[in-house]
């Protein structure tokens, strides 16, 4: 329904959602790649990435595969605001028997950065004046305050004496600044142990998981309005991800790695020959494109040092592989394995 109105993109879609893509749609795709120079070092290429969104609208919304690069993006976005950081620390209480009090607690530091697991309520907020964030939850649905909403933070309230901050004023893209409270709410840790926690219901929304996006009420998903980045295609999080081609870019798109299951299809073909066989069967495609290595952008540097470290091992065994003779006298490691 989304692509109705583009009958190219929406069989491109389609194609993509069996991995059968074509020539034509590879070069469409890469048609919205943005050009990042791969000799520049780990650091200068995330900022380069983190440049070009600075420049995009307030609505837009980086989509990401993982929760790293999500992390990243935030923390390098958030760093080029110049305020003070405003750390936000939840108000935990474990409601559990004495026995299973010491396990509870230890259980809730292991998961104490991952909001999925906490009814969507952060452990630690860190933000700034001018930071942008979105909102966790649905509080007034007629004010347009709804799980996903995106705004820039203006201020802060504090109570009288100054010694606790009771609300973050928040501008929604409406003009009128609304005051997001902590909010309570309840979520499980063990069997007989849960936590009840309170909390902003907020968090840094320069980029979010791709997953995450999915549950979401974001404008740039309903209604187009921004571009949106995918930075990773990584098997169909490229179909979850694209909805509106001319709105998308990329900064690395693998064709190797856009598949389909194919004991799926072929099940689907099976059922769909004996319930609708008025309908052709979905094709199978037999291409595999050629793989086009991720550009390393969002990754510890140590980390960059050793994955250089490892192909560079594994193409000096790949270069001593010996086999038959080609007709012009060469080994070929080819002829070995075939």
């Amino acid at each position: 329904m989304r692509q109705k109105t583009d009958k190219i993109y929406g069989e491109l879609l389609s194609r993509v959602r069996v991995g059968s893509m074509t020539v034509d749609d590879i070069k469409l795709l890469e048609q919205r790649k943005i050009t990042i120079d791969s000799s520049l070092s780990y650091h200068d290429r995330l900022q380069e990435v983190c440049n070009y969104i600075e420049k995009l609208p307030l609505d837009t919304v980086c989509l990401v595969p993982t929760c790293k690069q999500c992390d990243i993006i935030n923390s390098v976005m958030t760093n080029k605001i110049f305020s003070e950081e405003i750390i936000f620390k939840a108000h935990d209480y474990i409601d559990c028997p004495k026995s299973l009090k010491k396990k509870a607690c230890d259980t809730l530091i292991k998961i104490e950065e991952d909001a999925s697991r906490s009814a969507g309520l952060a452990g630690i907020i860190v933000i700034k004046i001018g930071a942008k964030v979105m909102l966790r939850q649905n509080i007034d649905v007629t004010l347009g305050l709804v799980n996903g909403a995106v705004g820039t933070v203006i201020s802060i309230s504090k109570s009288i004496d100054g010694s606790k901050i009771q609300g973050v004023n928040v501008d929604f893209g409406s003009g009128k600044v609304n005051t997001i409270e902590r909010a309570k709410v309840k979520f499980q840790l063990l069997e007989r142990a849960f936590v009840i926690r309170e909390q902003f219901p907020l968090c840094l929304s320069f980029a979010v998981t791709i997953h995450k996006s999915q549950g979401l009420s974001l404008k740039i998903l309903l209604l187009k309005q921004a571009i949106v980045f995918l930075m990773l295609v990584k098997y169909m999080l490229l179909f979850l991800g694209l909805q509106n081609l001319k709105d998308y870019y990329l900064i690395n798109f693998d064709p190797h790695s856009v598949k389909a299951n194919l004991l799926a299809i072929e099940e689907f073909n099976r059922l769909r020959k004996i319930y609708r066989s008025d309908l052709p069967p979905i094709p199978v495609s037999s291409i595999r494109w050629h793989k086009v290595w991720d550009l390393i952008w969002a990754v510890d540097e140590n980390s960059v040092e050793i994955i250089t470290k490892t192909l560079k091992k594994s193409c000096e065994k790949l270069l001593v592989l010996r086999g038959i003779e080609n007709s012009d006298c060469i080994s070929s490691g080819l002829n070995s394995v075939i």
